[in-house]
């Protein structure tokens, strides 16, 4: 009984082995975009969801604190709305968590590591809007960005 349930083991073992492999270039695996977004002052984040109204489309993946009152927050976008991140896209903390919106008319698309606008609260937003109604409001978000992002880094 022993030498027939052992041999069945040792089939069953052999049956599972000899499946056919898969190319491991065959198998899609989601790729998530990291982008930085940049924040003049501390944003409260309290809940790590990056979200677009209602849908969830990446999440927070660190803080990090800078000299001359800069935060950047890293974050991952899921690969479904990578296509959605452009220069002129910005983050709003509305009730902790990360917002996505877009400022101005449709920017270019940015690569991955990309610099983004981040800001503290609605009412920052609006008025980075209205002083940057006199440049083009894709082109300030980019330059404000890249901006934050050298004196964040250069400490």
């Amino acid at each position: 009984m022993k030498k027939n349930l052992l041999i069945s083991l040792f089939a069953i073992m052999m049956l599972v082995g000899c499946a056919a492999k898969k190319d491991i270039s065959q198998i899609n695996i989601p790729q998530d975009k990291i982008y930085n977004v940049i924040f003049e002052g501390q944003p409260d984040i309290s809940d790590k969801r990056l979200m677009s109204s209602s849908e969830q489309i990446g999440d927070v993946l660190q803080q990090t604190p800078s000299g001359s009152d800069l935060t950047v927050v890293k974050v991952s976008v899921k690969e479904a709305y990578t296509q959605t991140i452009h220069s002129n896209t910005v983050f709003v903390v509305s009730d902790g968590h990360l917002n996505y919106e877009t400022v101005g008319d449709v920017g270019e698309t940015l690569p991955e590591g990309g610099r983004l606008l981040g800001f503290t609260s609605k009412a920052k937003l609006i008025w980075f809007k209205t002083k940057a109604k006199v440049t083009g409001m894709s082109q300030a978000t980019k330059e404000k960005a890249e901006q934050l992002y050298k004196n964040a880094t250069t400490k």
